[in-house]
């Protein structure tokens, strides 16, 4: 219905946007294909976590700075936010090393994997991603450790950080002000 009512009024955006459904959908399905085979998941694991990090790399070179955040990469009619794609990367990563936390060094590389995608979306301020970015890198610890004492731990780190993003960006708490 949203995108008819837009066909009324700009035929271009009509198309704009029926084609990025379609494309939305496509990716869909072959999404579901992809997590069907969980060892194909887990033997791409890091070539999908360096796809991630050369999109935030991508984002902070070419994005405008649009409202205070540098989220949105402009390719002609069409506007794309690379960190919802990352979002889908860094959960294929998560829970693919869930059957590998209990080592050190992979438990290791994915707090390296998420203090990256969490540093590229506070260079690209964009704090509510990255929120929804530590919630899932919570979820995923918890899950596979069971230890509550990691998530205190990573949420006293995340208090300490958000501390010092209030300091030294204290528009970020106006920002939150006006949303709440």
């Amino acid at each position: 219905i949203g995108i008819l009512l837009i066909g009324q009024y700009d035929i271009q955006q009509f198309y704009i946007q029926t084609v990025s459904m379609c494309l939305g959908m496509l990716l869909f399905c072959f999404i579901i294909w992809f997590i069907g085979d969980l060892k194909r998941v887990a033997k791409s694991r890091r070539f999908i976590g360096l796809i991630a990090i050369l999109i935030f790399i991508i984002n902070l070179v070419i994005a405008k700075d649009i409202n205070g955040a540098k989220n949105w990469i402009h390719i002609g009619a069409l506007s794309i936010q690379p960190s919802e794609f990352v979002k889908i990367a860094f959960i294929f990563v998560g829970a693919s090393s869930l059957d590998r936390l209990q080592t050190t060094r992979n438990l290791s590389s994915f707090i390296g994997f998420a203090a990256l995608c969490i540093g590229a979306l506070f260079l690209m301020k964009d704090f509510g991603t990255a929120c929804v970015f530590f919630v899932a890198f919570l979820v995923i610890a918890f899950m596979r450790s069971g230890s509550i004492r990691t998530v205190i731990l990573a949420c006293s780190a995340a208090a300490i950080g958000a501390f010092m993003i209030l300091q030294f960006k204290p528009y970020i708490a106006d920002r939150f002000a006006i949303w709440g």
